[in-house]
């Protein structure tokens, strides 16, 4: 009887454990995807070949954008083949942006990090 609960004391505490590394590992927030920079897109599944990253950490304006509005952007970016063509989104959807803050009389927020990558 001793044994069993030991076992079972070393089970969960192994299995907390496992569970606290595989949430520390996790960066991504809900409805943000947060793609590790330099990899190869081999490497990561369903990352488009432009590299593009969507989300509140690298989206001007996320914040001022609808559920749809979100995924539309986002299904967007991801059909950017280049970082050129993901560039060219990002702009037009800064300009968009800026308009709309100026609408509603706030300051547009640049994100901490870029959506495509760097040249």
């Amino acid at each position: 009887m001793r044994t069993s609960t030991l076992r079972s004391i070393t089970l969960s505490a192994v299995l907390a454990c496992a569970a606290v590394a595989a949430f520390a590992q996790s960066t991504s927030r809900p409805g943000e995807d947060n793609y590790p920079p330099g990899a190869p897109n081999a490497a990561r599944p369903g990352v488009p070949p432009s590299g593009a990253r969507v989300g509140p950490r690298y989206t001007p304006g996320w914040s001022m954008m609808s559920k749809e509005e979100r995924a539309q952007h986002r299904s967007q970016m991801r059909a950017a083949k280049t970082p050129e063509e993901c560039r060219q989104l990002m702009e037009e959807h800064h300009r968009l942006m800026e308009r709309r803050a100026a609408d509603r009389g706030t300051p547009l927020r640049t994100p901490p990090r870029a959506a495509c990558p760097a040249r």
